[in-house]
């Protein structure tokens, strides 16, 4: 894809304001053709979601691996994929299960995309390598696209974490 060329080097990043509530919503038929068939969307914003500096490219390839990994964990199973852009305050992230691993929030607003998926959960010992290159849970994964996320992620100054149920 574009994206994946420009996060690999092969073409130059062209990152510019993106109002993250209307990349999500313009997204929503690409996001739901990455989903099984008996797996709903959900898309919830902000009527003005955050503002970010960002190549709307390489995010939304980004949010787009983030909605296929939640589709994948319902294993067959119908029900929802949520992503919800919003605000978080750097005193309530996620302070494990992050990636990169040395990213430290300070006590300000910062943008969020979350994505939640009603999938049986990743166990807890699997959440350190989630987002390393070549790490898969799956039979059938290559284990590139949530180091992919994490790496296009930290880029831009962000950060990526997951939490599980299990």
């Amino acid at each position: 894809s574009v994206a994946l060329r420009r996060f690999a080097g092969g073409e130059p990043l062209r990152a510019y304001a993106v109002e993250l509530g209307s990349l999500c919503r313009a997204s929503t038929r690409l996001f739901e053709a990455l989903l099984p068939r008996e797996v709903r969307l959900s898309v919830l914003t902000d009527t003005l979601g955050p503002v970010v500096v960002v190549d709307p490219a390489v995010l939304r390839e980004a949010i787009g691996q983030l909605v296929r990994n939640g589709g994948e964990a319902m294993t067959g199973r119908a029900g929802v994929v949520t992503v919800h852009v919003g605000r978080v305050n750097g005193a309530d992230a996620a302070s494990s299960w992050r990636w990169p691993e040395d990213w430290a929030a300070v006590d300000h607003e910062y943008a969020c995309i979350a994505v939640q998926d009603e999938g049986h959960g990743i166990a807890v010992a699997d959440l350190a390598r989630l987002f390393e290159p070549f790490f898969s849970t799956k039979a059938i994964g290559r284990g590139l696209g949530l180091s992919m996320v994490g790496a296009a992620l930290a880029a831009v100054g962000g950060a990526v974490w997951a939490e599980t149920d299990v």
